[in-house]
């Protein structure tokens, strides 16, 4: 009897976060990236698969080529959602029936490309995840087997959030205060790259591009 096809089914988290620190004499900036929670709903996301005989994946020596596929997270704005992962692209991703071992990455927003590229313009977040094991055809893992150790797909923020924080000295007038913050025209992080790449052939993230700086204000 031939064994039926099995679709690997996900179910995933992001990575949080911890809020940043608001004295009395601050207000938090309004410039965090857009997911900022760990039950978001994403669309387009990307995803790549690996199948190996093997339970881990060596990059360094010929690992197998990845397929790509495309997907969506519910999210849980709701309080009921699951967080699974549906499918949107036109093949669905399936467990090998030898055995082999399913690993994936997810990565957030999606670029249409093979080689994801993303420009840092400090409005958007990069989500990528850790390379995660989907278990086999007889033994899957779709990340809600808490109970046996096992963890979901974790999206982390790849991005470092900075904030700046203008505060006065203990005792300081409004008028004390124009005059030495009044005087900034601008604060700009220097030497920064302008793009982020991961490149699925070797799950490898690095950062590209001439350094530059850019805007914080």
């Amino acid at each position: 009897i031939p064994m039926p096809e099995r679709p690997i089914s996900i179910y995933t988290a992001i990575q949080s976060e911890s809020a940043p620190t608001v004295t009395p004499q601050s207000t938090a900036p309004d410039t965090r990236a857009a997911i900022t929670g760990t039950d978001a709903a994403l669309e387009g996301i990307t995803f790549y698969l690996w199948q190996s005989e093997s339970n881990t994946i060596d990059f360094s020596s010929n690992p197998p080529s990845p397929s790509s596929y495309t997907g969506n997270r519910a999210g849980d704005a709701t309080g009921d959602a699951t967080n699974a992962i549906t499918f949107t692209s036109a093949s669905k991703p399936l467990y090998d029936k030898t055995g082999k071992y399913a690993f994936l990455v997810g990565c957030w927003p999606n670029t249409n490309a093979n080689s994801l590229s993303w420009n840092i313009d400090g409005k958007t977040d990069i989500l990528i995840s850790d390379l995660w094991c989907a278990g086999t055809y007889l033994a899957p893992i779709n990340g809600t087997e808490s109970a046996n150790g096992e963890t979901p797909l974790t999206f982390k923020h790849r991005l470092a959030q900075l904030e700046v924080f203008c505060k006065a000295a203990e005792g300081e007038t409004l008028t004390d205060v124009q005059a030495t913050w009044g005087k900034i025209k601008s604060i700009e992080l220097l030497d920064a790259y302008p793009q982020m790449t991961y490149d699925a052939t070797t799950n490898e993230i690095t950062c590209t591009g001439s350094k530059k700086e850019i805007s914080l204000l």
